[in-house]
């Protein structure tokens, strides 16, 4: 019988805001296969794979709708 479980992932996240619209995020990430992923997705189950990123997240305000300025 097969194990429906594929795989361990552990994730670390960190996110800092530079300005109201800039924030800055990054990540790393680890997993570990079990041989239920080794027979599915081919590769070694000893290999661990791991990643990083480093993303910057700009959201600028262009206009806004609903609101009316005072006079």
């Amino acid at each position: 019988e097969v194990s429906p479980f594929l795989a361990l992932e552990a994730d670390l996240t960190y996110k800092y805001r530079v300005l109201p619209e800039v924030e800055l995020n990054a990540g790393y990430s680890i997993l570990s296969g079990t041989e239920t992923l080794q027979a599915v997705a081919g590769g070694s189950r000893a290999h661990i794979a791991h990643w990083a990123y480093v993303m910057l997240v700009v959201k600028p305000l262009f206009f806004q709708l609903g609101k009316t300025a005072e006079k």
